[in-house]
């Protein structure tokens, strides 16, 4: 039983550190208390995108009936991106790269479009030699559309509706999988006292039997020695 104890406190204390006050979660380990703010605050945001965009994910954002999809490129050898795809009858060819950064090729109007979808910052539009900024202000809309002759409040309502469906898209899987992680903690406890709770009951019953038996043994001397 000595033995077996020692063994247990070994592996309580691997799972003690491992599972429930350093668990696993975003692809590492880190403390239990900082949990709710690796999943939650902004400041993790672009760890959540990096982590939440990767094929293992794919069921997640099928779950959350969201309208990007999880799409890769690869040749023969290797994975070489794996990304987020919008709904083409949203934005057809615009992907969001692990980085949180939107990437629309618009063939029909020649243009790249990129933008941060973990912030506010204003829509980077590349044309030939010419970049431009668009931005949430009138002012801003009607200077690129005098300068390319496009629909240029149309294309930042587009890249508005993705930015907001991707940040609640992403907080609800960052929800998702903090519960998933909670749980595992908790059933991580729930192990370590049910197996204590055995050892500790078995141990107690070998114990008793063993003083009753020695009671017996030492009655049974003391009858023989009489």
């Amino acid at each position: 039983m000595k033995r077996t104890g020692i063994l247990l406190l070994l592996l309580t204390l691997f799972i003690l550190f491992f599972y429930i006050l350093f668990p696993k979660n975003l692809g590492g380990n880190s403390p239990v208390w900082e949990l709710q703010e690796r999943f939650f605050d902004e400041a993790y945001g672009g760890l959540r995108a990096e982590y939440f965009i990767s094929m293992r994910m794919q069921k997640m954002w099928h779950e959350q009936d969201s309208i990007f999809y999880i799409w890769n490129d690869h040749d023969a050898f290797r994975m070489t991106e794996v990304y987020l795809k919008v709904d083409k009858k949203i934005a057809d060819n615009c992907k969001i790269k692990t980085s949180g950064m939107i990437e629309w090729q618009r063939y029909d109007l020649h243009m790249l479009i990129s933008a941060d979808t973990l912030t506010d910052a204003p829509i980077c539009i590349t044309k030939g030699f010419w970049e431009y900024n668009l931005e949430q202000t009138e002012e801003s809309v009607r200077e690129l559309e005098a300068a390319e002759e496009i629909d240029a409040q149309a294309l930042l309502d587009t890249v508005l509706l993705i930015r907001r469906e991707y940040r609640e898209a992403l907080y609800r899987i960052s929800g998702a999988e903090y519960r998933k992680v909670c749980a595992g903690i908790k059933k991580a406890i729930i192990g370590l006292i049910a197996v204590w709770a055995i050892y500790l009951l078995t141990w107690g019953t070998v114990e008793m039997v063993k003083r009753n038996y020695q009671r017996k043994v030492d009655e049974a001397m003391k009858d023989f020695i009489e």
